[in-house]
């Protein structure tokens, strides 16, 4: 079971969405949204926590508001749902939450982000740098990638570790897929 849920209706959201949230969310998801310094960033953040309220409402196990734990790396997780896995993620145009029963990782970025040649070169291997090179959107190509090398490191739950961020793509064990939708690139990490 994998339960994809996406808010791309950010810009209609403002400061009286989040004086909601402050008022029903748990103090923990209160405190993590209000230390966003912008309320761009409050916002992403109270939607994705929305989001994962409502997948475990659509899967029936909605028992009060989720509280996370965190492994060694900062992977969040859910210890009153042991079996459920779930992976968030947002940016200025979206918000992502995929729910599963296996473990997951999901990115979403902005299509319009400009590809920089020098972080290109950082993070992908010659063979991915080629088809980003050669592509006739190489910003969107790119996005592409780093939406699918995120997935993977928020399946792994490791963090990003720059001496093999290059070749993360090639673990075997795992199936990336990549979709665009409302401007944004969206790419989900499960295992095979």
């Amino acid at each position: 079971m994998v339960k994809t849920y996406l808010f791309t209706g950010l810009q209609s959201l403002g400061q009286e969405f989040i004086d909601k949230c402050i008022c029903f969310f748990p103090e923990w998801r209160r405190e993590q949204m209000l230390s966003f310094k912008f309320l761009q960033g409050k916002i992403e953040n109270a939607v994705a926590y929305l989001l994962l309220v409502k997948a475990l409402k659509d899967l029936g196990m909605l028992a009060g508001m989720p509280l996370f734990e965190y492994n060694a790396h900062g992977k969040p997780f859910l210890k009153d749902y042991p079996g459920l896995f779930f992976s968030l993620s947002h940016c200025k145009r979206g918000v992502v939450c995929v729910v599963s029963d296996s473990n997951v990782g999901v990115d979403i970025e902005c299509v319009e982000r400009n590809a920089d040649e020098k972080l290109i070169r950082y993070v992908c291997n010659a063979q991915e740098c080629n088809a980003i090179f050669s592509s006739a959107d190489p910003a969107l190509s790119f996005m592409e990638y780093w939406t699918k090398k995120e997935a993977v490191v928020k399946y792994l739950g490791t963090g990003i570790d720059t001496g093999t961020i290059k070749e993360i793509l090639s673990d075997n064990s795992v199936r990336c897929t990549t979709h665009i939708v409302d401007g944004c690139v969206v790419s989900t990490c499960l295992p095979l």
